[in-house]
């Protein structure tokens, strides 16, 4: 029983954390414009040590401005900030990743262009 409790408390705990991914998504829904820049380039504008200092020093949603002149400050909300710096955090121009664009069926946009071509002629749907 105790186990069991520990197991649903490290899933409660998992959730509040801000994820890449998450932040990946909310920067092109909601900054990609606003910025002028795709994520890979706002990410890669630091390194991890600038990106934490900025971070651990409040000024965060600052540094958005100085990227993204359009942008105002409360624009988005404090949960969506913290994804957006875990994102920055993980693309950064030091850590080697780069991020990719996959659509929901987890394919690059190219792809779907030639799925969709093919099934315009009749061919069967890739799977």
């Amino acid at each position: 029983m105790l186990f069991a409790a520990l197991l649903g408390l490290s899933f409660v705990s998992t959730a509040a954390f801000a994820s890449p991914d998450k932040g990946q998504r909310i920067y092109q829904k909601k900054l990609k414009k606003v910025c002028g820049l795709n994520g890979a380039k706002f990410a890669a504008k630091h390194t991890q040590d600038e990106w934490e200092e900025i971070c651990k020093s409040g000024k965060f949603e600052e540094e958005i401005q100085k990227f993204c002149p359009k942008y105002k400050k409360g624009y988005l909300k404090k949960s969506q900030l913290k994804h957006i710096y875990d994102f920055a955090y993980e693309y950064v121009s030091d850590s080697g990743n780069v991020p990719s664009c996959y659509n929901r069926m987890g394919l690059p946009p190219h792809c779907i262009k030639k799925i969709y071509a093919l099934n315009k002629f009749g061919c069967k749907k890739l799977k």
